[in-house]
Parts: structure tokens; sequence; C-alpha cells
């Protein structure tokens, strides 16, 4: 039981960044972290609704500044690509008023 308490005490003294400081992480590496979770988690309720595609687009975009920001150049580019894709289906979805594969 101790144990236990002592962990959450840890887990409470610590701010998120800090905890990710602990395993070596930077803000860039946390940012391109969330950039890349939010883009699988909109991809995937992506035919729920056309905000989730547009959401996936802002996430691609998201990634590609993550990108340019780490100098990896070929993930900035995949991304921006991605990202200019997404808001075409968007618009489109919008448009029709109904889900385009």
């Amino acid at each position: 039981m101790s144990h236990r308490r002592s962990r959450w005490r840890l887990l409470g003294d610590n701010t998120a960044l800090e905890w990710f400081q602990d395993y070596g992480m930077d803000g860039l590496t946390v940012f391109g972290f969330c950039a890349v979770s939010a883009m699988m988690l909109f991809y995937a309720f992506e035919d729920e609704s056309p905000w989730f595609v547009l959401g996936f687009a802002i996430s691609c975009a998201l990634v590609a500044i993550y990108g340019f920001l780490q100098s990896a150049w070929p993930i900035a580019i995949v991304g921006a690509v991605w990202s200019l894709i997404a808001l075409k289906r968007w618009q489109k979805r919008r448009l029709a008023g109904k889900p385009a594969a």
C-alpha cells in the first residue's frame, strides 16, 4: 500500500512535460507524439463525421510542422501532402452531405 501511495505522489508532483523529460523526451518530441497520436485517433473515426476528417487534416499539418522543426523533411512533406488530401476530402464530404470514401 505504501508503494502505491508513493507512486501516485510522484505522479502528482511532476507536470506532464517533466514526466516525459524523465524518459529523455524534449518538448519537440512530446509535440510530435501528440500530433501523431491525434492523427491516428482522427483517422480511426473518419467515417463517423466530416469533422473527424478535418481533425485528421489538422493533425497531419501538425505532423508536417513537427517534421520541419525536427529536420525530417520526408515526414514533413508527406504530412503536408496528406493534410491537403484530407482537406479536399473534408470539403467534398461537407458539400455532398454524405461520406466520401
